[in-house]
């Protein structure tokens, strides 16, 4: 009977410390899912997911706290282009996330540069990068980018670089 405790205690004390090695380590959170209307670029280290869209409801963290809102995104850092400054087409909001290649892993500390190439009018803008989330969704929707003006049916080439790593994506807005 004794032998029996023995290794009854000893899967007991390896469970523990297997237990709490992985409690203190901190998960993982996956990002850069495909969905419809998502573009992918795969760089040597990341992945990038763009995504334009209509302008979203911006909130602050103190005001989500207080008002509760159900849809929108929560400003982490950074500034949203006001839309009296955006002229020349409809106002699309542009967001990148940026994940481990390897891991999936959204990388939340990232200061990317995004420029917008409108090719139509041969116009070049440094994207004002903010950072935000979907209310919500939590880290694993956190991105970067902006409000936009783009007029429809123009040629774009969206550059997001970041550690000397660059992605590249080609946009046709039709609407």
């Amino acid at each position: 009977m004794a032998p029996v405790r023995s290794i009854a205690l000893g899967c007991g004390v390896v469970a523990a410390l297997v237990g709490s090695s992985v409690a203190a380590t901190r998960p993982v959170v996956v990002g850069c899912r495909a969905e419809a209307g998502k573009r992918v670029a795969l760089t040597r280290s990341f992945r990038f997911t763009l995504r334009l869209g209509p302008v979203e409801n911006m909130f602050m963290p103190r005001q989500v706290r207080a008002t509760h809102p159900k849809h929108g995104e929560v400003m982490l850092r950074g500034t949203m282009t006001r839309a009296a400054m955006l002229t020349g087409g409809p106002i699309r909001h542009l967001e990148v996330q940026i994940c481990s290649r390897q891991t999936r892993a959204v990388v939340t500390t990232a200061n990317p540069t995004i420029v917008v190439r409108d090719q139509t009018v041969k116009r070049t803008e440094r994207l004002p990068v903010s950072v935000m989330e979907g209310i919500g969704e939590g880290v694993a929707d956190l991105h970067y980018g902006n409000n936009i003006a783009m007029p429809a049916r123009h040629r774009y080439v969206v550059t997001v670089s970041w550690r000397g790593e660059r992605a590249r994506f080609r946009l046709s807005p039709h609407r």
